[in-house]
């Protein structure tokens, strides 16, 4: 797999996959090891966009402080506050509240990414360049979250 699009769009589904998980659970999130393991690859995911892509995209494109990488960083944003909630949620119902309000950001979120910025990442960069940024992505987390078992 060299495709940033195909590698960072798997990892979407995992993460929804992990959340899907969450809502079936019955333990509080702060004490349930599937929110512990949603709540590392939602964040490991956007450490990896913050870190590696956007200022790799900011640098070619030259947009800073503006266009995509700012909406998504602020964007980034809520969705931390909302993995607060979530993992203050004291039942089910509750659970299941702060799940759809995540997901109420999340998924046009990521839809954004895997039609706009993803794609971008492939036109624009040569195959050693994703190769790098694919293994830089790898190497930052303790296990390959797009399955692929490199």
């Amino acid at each position: 797999m060299n495709a940033i699009s195909e590698f960072l769009s798997k990892d979407h589904d995992r993460i929804d996959a992990l959340a899907d998980a969450l809502r079936r659970e019955t333990q509080p999130p702060r004490t349930a090891p599937c929110f512990q393991r949603f709540d590392h690859a939602l964040r490991a995911h956007m450490a990896w966009e913050e870190d590696l892509l956007f200022p790799l995209f900011e640098e070619r494109t030259g947009m800073r402080f503006a266009g995509p990488t700012a909406v998504m960083r602020a964007e980034h944003e809520q969705i931390r506050r909302h993995l607060q909630h979530l993992a203050a949620a004291a039942d089910p119902p509750a659970v299941g509240a702060a799940l759809d309000a995540l997901a109420a950001v999340l998924a046009p979120h990521n839809l954004k990414e895997e039609q706009v910025l993803y794609p971008w990442f492939d036109r624009v960069l040569d195959a050693a360049e994703k190769s790098d940024l694919l293994e830089r992505m790898r190497s930052a987390s303790s296990e390959d979250p797009a399955g692929s078992g490199s």
